[in-house]
């Protein structure tokens, strides 16, 4: 009757072996992660120089691309405020020699189109002007748009001086984090 019991002693040492093994180990935590740099870019899907005729009333579009990852704001600044000559003919001072214009300019986003229009010539110059859209920053989120910038002129009041007119626009796509709750 001793072997049986050397038996079960030897089974039940062995199970309580594996029982220890069981319960030791060990934890390892890791936290991946990665960036993506911010980005911001403004093309234009065209000509940006064109021959316009400013004795009449008109207008004229250009069209830019837009690829950005962040919510936006578009800065918009004129160097002149109206089209000017390049270089003032020397009898200008008795004749009209500056065209004004309004220009605006509509963008696809996500909360539906972003248009904005009539900002006078003038309103551009100097630090220019700082658009952004209304709502929070979902209303721009990351996205590729186009921007269709318009300018209008009405016709001269007086016949404008034979001269090359100019007006140099600029424009700037930033990008912006802002928090949800502060809004544009």
């Amino acid at each position: 009757m001793t072997r049986p019991l050397a038996i079960s002693v030897a089974v039940s040492g062995l199970s309580l072996l594996f029982a220890g093994g069981a319960d030791a180990g060990d934890t390892v935590k890791f936290s991946p992660y990665g960036t993506v740099a911010d980005q911001c870019a403004i093309t234009a899907a065209g000509s940006t120089s064109r021959n316009i005729d400013l004795s009449i009333a008109g207008s004229d579009t250009t069209i830019f691309d837009i690829d950005c990852n962040l919510p936006i704001a578009i800065a918009v600044t004129a160097e002149h405020g109206a089209f000017q000559p390049e270089t003032p003919p020397e009898h200008a001072k008795d004749h009209t020699a500056s065209v004004d214009y309004v220009a605006g300019f509509t963008l696809p986003i996500a909360s539906g189109v972003w248009a904005v229009s009539d900002a006078t010539g003038a309103s551009l110059t100097g630090a220019g002007r700082t658009f952004a859209p209304t709502g929070t920053q979902a209303a721009t989120p990351p996205f590729d748009s186009t921007l269709t910038f318009r300018m209008a002129w009405d016709t001269p009041s007086s016949t404008l001086v034979a001269a090359n007119y100019r007006e140099t626009i600029t424009i700037t796509v930033l990008g912006r984090d802002i928090a949800p709750d502060l809004g544009f």
